[in-house]
């Protein structure tokens, strides 16, 4: 195991890590999004 391998596998488990947090990130984001929308419509009618 040469440092240069320990540091490509290193890479490739953060490459991983982002990519995983990114795709949730877009999940969460798609979900919030309607009852965000549905929120601002609430105050929106509120004023």
């Amino acid at each position: 195991m040469t440092e240069l391998d320990r540091l490509g596998r290193s890479t490739g488990e953060a490459i991983v890590m982002m990519d995983e947090l990114i795709r949730r990130g877009v999940a969460l984001r798609v979900l919030a999004l309607p009852s965000l929308r549905a929120a601002w419509h609430l105050l929106a009618e509120q004023r």
